[in-house]
């Protein structure tokens, strides 16, 4: 696979070309159905523009393949957290962080899913915007936004 394709296809989904991106990581994916890294990206790629089930089978299936995989456990957290299942979110972020806990994204993540679920998540904010401080507006490029406690 095409590492560097498939970091310009993240590159422009962050600045909003991820349409034709998309059909890329088809390409991929029907060379090799089990790449996981590449199911992993077009899941990402799916959920920062609206595809949400088609996101969540992709995440499903990367983390199949690759069960270790701490990318597609943020992928699939970004996935629940669009979809409201805050419960799952925590757990896939949790997941993630367990594998990567440097991951501000992660960190941020959950952090929002604990704040919509009823708890607290400021740790896990201050931490995430510590390591990126622009880790929400990242997230409100995904369509999720930090909401108060």
């Amino acid at each position: 696979m095409d590492r560097m394709k498939l970091f310009t296809a993240v590159c422009l989904v962050l600045v909003g070309g991820a349409a034709s991106w998309a059909q890329d990581f088809d390409v991929v994916i029907r060379r090799d159905p089990k790449d996981a890294e590449a199911l992993n990206n077009r899941c990402w790629t799916r959920a920062a523009t609206g595809d949400l089930q088609g996101a969540l089978a992709d995440c499903n299936l990367a983390l199949q393949n690759n069960p270790g995989l701490s990318d597609a456990f943020d992928s699939r957290g970004l996935v629940n957290l669009k979809l409201g299942r805050t419960a799952d979110a925590i757990k896939d972020y949790t997941d993630a962080i367990q594998r990567n806990p440097r991951s501000s994204s992660s960190l941020f993540g959950r952090g929002i899913a604990t704040r919509k679920s009823g708890g607290d998540g400021t740790t896990d904010i201050a931490q995430a915007k510590s390591m990126n401080p622009n880790i929400a507006k990242e997230f409100a490029g995904y369509g999720v936004t930090e909401c108060v406690p």
